[in-house]
């Protein structure tokens, strides 16, 4: 009988990375040692210094999983069929990294305080990188006429887009003390976002998006509930 392809087992280098990022993202960038995460991937401080040297080398490792993330989803939505579906799958996916990663963004000035000026310059590559992607899916929309007359100044329109992205699941922790995240909080962020793009799209382009999101939505329902 021919026997399957063994999946790969995390190595412990992955190992530690996982460990680091959940404890960050509960536990804040500051109020995690490097002891802390040793004891939760079970190895000793000695071992987890040969993988990283200093806490701060891992936040650099998380900095570039983040990027490579927002990568993935900015070619997979590149390939979609119509530019709703990009935009809209683009904007989920990003949503998405905003939550796993989510002590960068909280914890960013702790982060970029750090004596590393790589950390501080990769941090603002990334959101700039993130922001010039979105002008340049919003501009295809204006030239492909699914926004109607008068055209939006797209640099405003980006940035209150940005901010709701950048400070959504902070702004669920901050202000309504949300503690466990579901599916629906990521359906409220689409249709916060949706409140400024909305008044700028056509009727046809809103219908188009908000289908394509709710299939999205189911998706990741089943997948949260198996």
């Amino acid at each position: 009988m021919p026997q399957g392809r063994l999946s790969a087992r995390p190595s412990t280098k992955q190992l530690i990375q996982a460990a680091a990022l959940e404890l960050f993202n509960v536990s804040g960038y500051a109020n995690t040692s490097i002891a802390r995460i040793a004891d939760a991937v079970g190895i000793t401080e000695g071992n987890l210094w040969y993988h990283f040297r200093i806490k701060e080398d891992l936040v650099n490792a998380l900095v570039d999983q983040l990027v490579e993330s927002l990568n993935d989803h900015y070619q997979a939505a590149r390939r979609r069929h119509s530019l709703e579906e990009e935009y809209v799958r683009y904007f989920h996916g990003v949503m998405q990294d905003m939550l796993r990663f989510r002590f960068i963004m909280r914890d960013y000035l702790q982060v970029t305080s750090i004596k590393d000026s790589r950390i501080s310059q990769h941090l603002a590559t990334f959101q700039t990188n993130e922001y010039e992607r979105l002008i340049n899916i919003l501009a295809r929309m204006r030239q492909q006429g699914l926004m109607h007359k008068p055209l939006p100044i797209l640099d405003e329109l980006a940035t209150n887009i940005w901010i709701v992205v950048r400070y959504w699941w902070s702004y669920l922790q901050d202000r309504e003390q949300v503690e466990e995240v579901v599916w629906e909080h990521q359906q409220r962020g689409f249709r916060q976002h949706m409140a400024l793009l909305e008044p700028h799209l056509k009727a046809g382009t809103i219908r188009k998006m908000y289908a394509i999101a709710t299939q999205i939505e189911l998706r990741e329902r089943v997948e949260l509930a198996s």
